[in-house]
């Protein structure tokens, strides 16, 4: 290879985050940009603050989720007191079959993330990331592929080599299933301000659940789809990465 390899990834959530992770295993310094439409890169749409409310959890016990640089439980550890006291969860509660709020994964996977961008940068790589930058329309053009992006300064274009694709969820505005009305964060705000609810309640669900047997989710529901690796190791087969 006579050129550095320009990779784009379109997305910041945590399949970006493991196709992150194995294109860093490329002996060949790659230049790598990631493009997130919000303002915060890593967690994800499904586990970001704002989004979700700090009571609802991830359909999958700690152990199930495939670990960055370091496994949940173990970030979990490494955490200060003051976090933990935010969570209102004692040391002695982190468990590998204990299922978190999704918000609180989405801290981990944020951490991961920045983690690995660091990991990859000191391994001679160079990584970009470019938040509030909407991608409009990624366009071919001869040997390399245009990504236009729309930023606080206008719509700019930049050429890539290889572009990948992992955009993620796209929650609608009023979600509804069939006839079926969805609640939203701001309606199961209002309830738990006027109940009273607290994260010290919904803690006791879980300390409560790692006390019976664990029910893993259906095959097929696991939020964290084989997909993501697959990706990834496509990308370095197909020549994205020697």
């Amino acid at each position: 290879m006579t050129s550095v390899e320009n990779i784009a990834i379109v997305g910041a959530g945590a399949m970006a985050t493991h196709t992150l992770k194995v294109l860093l295993l490329s002996e060949t310094p790659l230049r790598i940009t990631v493009f997130e439409a919000s303002e915060q890169a890593g967690c994800g749409m499904p586990y970001r603050a704002g989004t979700n409310a700090d009571s609802m959890y991830c359909n999958a016990f700690s152990k199930e989720i495939p670990s960055i640089t370091q496994p949940l439980v173990a970030w979990l550890h490494d955490q200060d007191d003051v976090f933990l006291e935010r969570w209102d969860l004692e040391r002695s509660d982190i468990d590998a079959r204990v299922f978190y709020p999704r918000v609180m994964l989405g801290e981990y996977l944020q951490s991961e993330f920045d983690r690995l961008g660091e990991l990859g940068r000191s391994g001679g790589h160079t990584i970009d990331v470019v938040t509030a930058s909407k991608i409009v329309d990624v366009t071919p053009a001869g040997d390399h592929i245009v990504v236009s992006a729309l930023t606080h300064n206008g719509e700019e274009q930049s050429p890539f080599t290889q572009v990948v694709l992992v955009t993620g969820h796209s929650w609608p505005s009023n979600p509804r299933i069939g006839s079926a009305d969805l609640v939203s964060l701001a309606v199961h705000e209002r309830h738990r301000s006027r109940t009273g609810a607290n994260r010290s309640a919904r803690f006791v669900a879980v300390r409560d659940r790692r006390h019976r047997r664990a029910r893993a989710p259906r095959r097929g529901t696991s939020p964290w789809p084989d997909s993501a690796h697959q990706t990834a190791r496509h990308a370095h087969r197909s020549g994205a990465v020697s």
